[in-house]
């Protein structure tokens, strides 16, 4: 408990605003917009917000609307043709086990845009 203390005084932990818990600086996406360089929500809740969950295979899938809305709240610019074609290649290339999410592969690429 010492040790998560001095980390939290220390700036090594941060607070999500949207489920309480605290996190290493890595659970968060980059914001400038910040003053601690993050965007306030960890990436958990981010992808809770961006895609629906289906409890019956406890698997993420992924919801063009609430994407759209969480790029809106994190003011990045929503490319429809990227979400379409990253939407394409995931549905070509990978088993249904193995599936990666549409919202992470864009939102790595809008972020790393100039």
């Amino acid at each position: 408990m010492a040790r998560d203390y001095t980390r939290l005084t220390e700036g090594g932990l941060y607070y999500c605003h949207k489920c309480g818990n605290y996190y290493a600086q890595d659970a968060f996406y980059t914001d400038k917009k910040y003053a601690s360089g993050l965007y306030p929500i960890c990436k958990k809740c981010t992808l809770d917000e961006a895609c629906d969950y289906d409890k019956s295979t406890k698997m993420y899938v992924d919801n063009r609307e609430k994407t759209i809305e969480v790029f809106r709240k994190m003011d990045l610019p929503f490319i429809d043709s990227l979400y379409n074609s990253v939407m394409n290649k995931i549905n070509d290339d990978v088993a249904e086990k193995t599936r990666q999410l549409a919202f992470s592969y864009v939102i790595v690429c809008v972020k790393s845009l100039p």
